[in-house]
């Protein structure tokens, strides 16, 4: 591997020589670990070891969605689209997809996730530790691209090594690694890695474009769109670094500018001309943009499912309603913030959030732009300085309308972390040459995110655990069931969404019918109401109405009648229940539900809120079960 990232290295290495002028440091011990094949298998060790406390974890949330579409498929249907329908959320009789009678829609178009699904299925007899140990092998192996793009830029140096181990560690990444359900981000993020090394390497071989680092490139993109969506910016990015970093020279061969980009120079003017009258030089982006635009022809319908699968819920914002804009405006200033602060605000619906007071929007962008401007002061290679930005910009966009999430961080923090390897070139490897007071800073910046991810792998594998926990209890209170039986789950804890998939698994007996009679509208914690944790104390503070045990009342009668009500909660404003969507203001056309084997009466408090229901039972033969989920315990009922 090494011999192809260091191919023609020497010879093709434009990006590695800055106008800073700053020397090489001195070849101490750690100067020659930082430029040398060693390198690789270091950070490659650092990307492992700062998740490998994932290994143990359980399934999660949508994690049990894929593994029952997957369980659901042959081998032809792999590379197709996949669809969503009623029959996907069968257990869940509130969705609204379901109310509102919409048969089936495109979902998405990644095969490579299903492959990836399939494979780590076949090889780890679905294991969840194989699924967790392939999530990390593709960071690390992401990390290693990113250091080849690195050295491809900043040339083999300590800032090339220091940008990668801030990736390999970085805790922006903890949700992309931990959550099964988040590879494609990892693929697509490694593909994406992989196309703009092939760029750069392009560029550097010749800038009208070395064919076999082209064909890098374009491979690295179309594979990345089999994996996410979020990869269809790629042109955008390579357009933007061609149009900063190259124009046309006087001899009429496109050459990479020494200096400033071409704002930054006397003839700016008439050197974006003739960038843009250079054909040979954009025959490259042609070739993205034409791979682009037959994955936009093909992917058209599926998008248009997407967004009328979750119309009326708070997982995608419509640019109709009420402060779209100022959502994805607050959105974009905190992703971009996150890779400085480390501390994840997600998921949260802004719209909520900063619905009811938009003018805090300004002063949110008015220090990110003071921010980015003054340290902009600092750096004397401007272009890059721009680009980096720049690029996280551009890659986040298509997320920006869909709540909040800190997987979709992936691939812009490559452009975060390559803008940490331009500092590190122009300040800090002065400083370690010179042995000069402050030197020591990035070392402990390294240990403060392999910790500060480290804690957060931590608070992640919480829910995941208490998930096998769940399914384990359930076991006890019901050890075994009939064939084809029914098991009603009363006030499950909200990430135990995709529990139903878990408890099949966990029987033996795909034909169970499990459904879910009700969400608890907590959050946090029905186990442990003394939060304990700092962050779990600082989300009660924001969100008291989702934290604390849930107080319920359930009777369940001879005759087949289950009612439910709630003390000092609602059904129906939890979380998942906004994501699936469901309704959250029942009319009185809702009031009464036929629902396959049930039917349910809805009541509604003073506050218009739902907080009584009684369901009945039709009698068709199969055994039914009902287990309530209680103060962080299920428990059968009747006992």
């Amino acid at each position: 591997m090494d011999a192809l990232l260091n191919t023609g290295l020497e010879r093709h290495d434009p990006e590695s020589c800055l106008s800073s002028g700053i020397a090489a440091p001195a070849p101490g011990p750690i100067a020659r670990i930082g430029s040398s094949r060693w390198a690789y298998a270091l950070i490659a060790a650092l990307a492992f070891l700062t998740f490998a406390n994932s290994l143990g974890n359980f399934f999660l949330m949508d994690d049990f969605w894929h593994l029952n579409k997957i369980a659901g498929m042959d081998g032809g249907e792999w590379w197709k689209p996949w669809s969503y329908s009623a029959k996907d959320n069968d257990s869940y009789w509130m969705a609204m997809h379901k109310i509102r009678g919409i048969q089936e829609s495109g979902f998405f178009f990644r095969p490579l996730v299903t492959l990836l699904f399939v494979l780590t299925e076949a090889l780890g007899g679905g294991a969840p530790w194989v699924s967790h140990l392939s999530n990390i092998l593709l960071h690390v192996a992401t990390s290693m691209v990113f250091l080849a793009t690195a050295r491809a830029i900043f040339g083999r140096n300590l800032a090339s090594f220091g940008a990668a181990m801030i990736f390999a560690a970085h805790p922006a990444h903890c949700e992309s690694v931990q959550w099964i359900a988040a590879n494609a981000d990892l693929l697509a993020g490694l593909f994406i890695a992989i196309a703009f090394y092939g760029h750069v390497r392009a560029r550097s071989d010749g800038v009208t474009g070395s064919w076999r680092w082209v064909a890098l490139a374009a491979g690295g993109l179309i594979l990345a769109l089999c994996s996410k969506e979020m990869a269809i910016m790629f042109p955008t990015v390579a357009f933007f670094y061609d149009l900063m970093f190259y124009r046309r020279a006087q001899n009429s061969e496109p050459t990479r500018l020494a200096g400033e980009a071409w704002w930054g120079t006397r003839n700016s003017e008439a050197s974006l001309r003739s960038t843009l009258h250079a054909p040979r030089f954009y025959g490259v982006l042609a070739v993205y943009a034409v791979i682009s635009l037959v994955y936009l022809g093909y992917h058209a319908r599926v998008i248009s499912g997407v967004v009328e699968l979750n119309a009326g819920g708070n997982y995608m914002a419509d640019w109709r309603q009420p402060g779209f804009f100022s959502a994805i405006a607050v959105n974009l200033a905190t992703y971009l913030w996150h890779f400085w602060t480390f501390f994840p605000l997600m998921p949260l619906d802004t719209r909520e959030a900063w619905g009811d007071a938009p003018w805090l929007v300004l002063p949110v962008w008015g220090a990110l732009i003071a921010f980015y401007i003054g340290l902009g002061r600092k750096f004397t290679d401007k272009k890059r300085y721009h680009f980096f930005w720049l690029w996280q910009v551009l890659t986040v966009l298509p997320a920006l309308p869909i709540l909040m999430s800190q997987r979709v961080l992936y691939i812009p923090s490559i452009g975060f972390c390559l803008l940490v390897g331009l500092m590190l070139k122009e300040h800090w490897m002065p400083c370690f040459e010179k042995r000069a007071r402050g030197w020591q800073l990035f070392p402990a910046a390294v240990a403060l995110c392999f910790l500060t991810t480290f804690a957060m792998n931590t608070m992640w594998s919480r829910p995941s655990l208490m998930i096998r926990d769940q399914i384990a209890q359930i076991k006890r209170a019901l050890p075994s069931t009939e064939p084809g039986a029914r098991i009603y789950l009363i006030d499950i804890w909200p990430p135990s969404y995709g529990i139903e998939e878990g408890l099949r698994r966990s029987y033996g007996d795909r034909s169970l019918d499990i459904q879910v009679l009700s969400f608890s509208p907590k959050i946090l914690d029905t186990a442990d109401p003394a939060w304990d944790r700092p962050l779990e104390r600082l989300f009660a503070a924001f969100f008291p109405e989702a934290c604390g045990p849930l107080v319920t009342h359930h009777r369940l009668d001879g005759a087949g009648r289950l009612h439910l009500e709630l003390s000092d909660a609602v059904y129906f404003h939890g979380l998942v229940e906004g994501l699936l969507p469901v309704e959250p203001r029942l009319g009185n056309e809702l009031a009464e539900v036929q629902n396959g084997p049930f039917r349910v009466i809805l009541g509604v408090n003073e506050a218009g809120g739902v907080n009584r229901m009684d369901f009945s039972f039709a009698e068709d033969g199969r055994k039914s079960y009902f287990l309530v989920f209680e103060n962080g315990r299920y428990k059968r009922i009747p006992e």
